[in-house]
């Protein structure tokens, strides 16, 4: 009977440690990153959260440019979106090429090839929902994440980070 007793009390404190370590395991991912993220403002004062300009062709004519700002007094992004002509848009890149061709250094050849459409992404930071959910309304992949686009390239652009910093 004691013995019963005894191994009764070891089931116990077993479901009771196996509880305590899931609420640990919960507190800790769930609570902890909310405080850092949504609750301290000073870290959201340090992270660049701005993203762009990301160029979208809408047409053989018109180009979007899609820009998203982060306002740290509302704590919230702001996306804008300009549309240029081709004539604008060429202009405009070709300017964009320049300034980060004064500010970066990328080594290697530089590499062309032809596409009768290129969409082009930028760093898609883990958020992989948003970036299936992008290229699904798009018309790149469909439901079940075949290639839908023909011959179109898709391009993503990241950041890499290097010992002698990022280019």
């Amino acid at each position: 009977m004691i013995r019963r007793a005894l191994r009764l009390v070891g089931k116990i404190w077993q479901i009771l440690g196996a509880t305590a370590f899931i609420l640990i395991a919960v507190f800790l991912a769930v609570k902890i990153p909310y405080e850092r993220f949504y609750e301290n403002p000073m870290l959201w004062d340090q992270v660049d959260n701005n993203d762009g300009p990301h160029f979208f062709w809408l047409d053989s004519d018109t180009l979007s440019v899609v820009n998203v700002r982060y306002d740290r007094s509302s704590r919230d992004f702001i996306v804008t979106e300009r549309r240029l002509s081709a004539a604008e848009a060429r202009s405009e890149m070709s300017a964009l090429g320049q300034e980060l061709g004064q500010s970066q250094s990328a080594e290697g050849p530089a590499c062309s090839f032809q596409a009768d459409r290129i969409a082009a992404v930028g760093d898609i930071h883990g958020k992989y929902r948003h970036f299936v959910a992008l290229l699904q309304k798009n018309g790149i992949v469909d439901a079940g994440l075949g290639w839908i686009w023909g011959s179109g390239h898709l391009v993503i652009l990241a950041r890499v980070y290097h010992p002698r910093g990022p280019f």
